[in-house]
């Protein structure tokens, strides 16, 4: 993607007031990469990177990914940036499809029209098996994701795109808006949604490693919340959760932290605040 889609109300989020403004830096330095690459919001491997990958990559240091834990987190080696877009990039990927697919079925009509046997060959065999001419389908997309262990873009490449919508003219092209795009968001919203067995599940794996506890409440507040209009989960924001797993990481964390200075408060190794001394006049 050539741009990136930042809604104005993540401003307000806990997790990036919560940040310093070197940390929300960084964080918009690594979102602009992902934007570029296409990843999901996921940088495989990430862990073993040193700083100057990182300088070359991002155009931050390693510390300062690090020093950013509310804004970017981890799962296993892999890299996860808070509000990643991936709603935008399902819709980039579907769009990019459906003009490719319009585009051979285009040609194929105009072949038949001129009588020309050769061009309607190649384009059905084009359409057909696009991993000898090297174009990207959504699914071969789906499987350039599937080494990046993205489930959503897996559900939307197993969804499909509806082909009569997208390449039948302009008013085909109207309608792939809803019949098109939709179904795919959904598809991907669907896979976002886990059940309160799924959520246990990820909270006692290595990569989780979140109390069950935690993974109950999250699970509740987040069934309690009104839908997104995809049918996924909504932050306290109302944006959509792209990604569930750092949610509950990223809810896990601030609970942690909650927890530990109300333990401090308790015991009383909180520093109370200094107070200034006002200059006699």
């Amino acid at each position: 993607m050539n741009w990136l889609n930042i809604e104005t109300n993540i401003l307000h989020a806990p997790e990036f007031i919560g940040s310093k403004p070197l940390a929300r830096a960084t964080w918009l330095c690594v979102s602009i990469w992902c934007a570029a690459q296409e990843n999901g919001g996921r940088i495989a491997g990430a862990r073993d990177w040193g700083s100057r990958q990182w300088q070359q990559t991002c155009g931050v240091t390693k510390p300062e990914i690090h020093a950013a834990p509310l804004l970017l987190t981890w799962e296993g080696d892999d890299l996860i940036v808070w509000r990643y877009p991936l709603g935008h990039q399902v819709e980039v990927h579907a769009r990019r499809e459906a003009g490719r697919i319009g585009g051979h079925r285009t040609a194929m009509l105009r072949a038949k029209q001129n009588g020309a046997a050769a061009p309607v060959e190649a384009a059905s065999s084009r359409l057909e098996g696009d991993g000898a001419a090297g174009g990207k389908t959504l699914s071969s997309e789906g499987e350039a994701v599937e080494s990046g262990r993205m489930p959503l873009l897996r559900a939307v490449a197993a969804a499909g795109t509806p082909v009569e919508a997208a390449g039948s003219g302009k008013q085909g092209g109207a309608r792939s808006s809803e019949s098109g795009r939709m179904p795919l968001l959904r598809a991907a919203a669907a896979a976002g949604t886990p059940t309160e067995i799924e959520v246990i599940a990820y909270g006692r794996s290595p990569q989780g490693s979140v109390p069950e506890e935690i993974c109950r409440v999250w699970w509740n507040e987040h069934e309690a919340r009104p839908r997104h209009v995809t049918g996924g989960y909504t932050d306290k924001s109302g944006l959509l959760v792209a990604d569930w797993r750092a949610a509950l990481r990223g809810f896990a964390l601030r609970w942690r932290n909650y927890e530990s200075q109300r333990a401090a408060g308790r015991n009383g190794t909180v520093t109370a605040p200094r107070l200034r001394k006002m200059k006699r006049v």
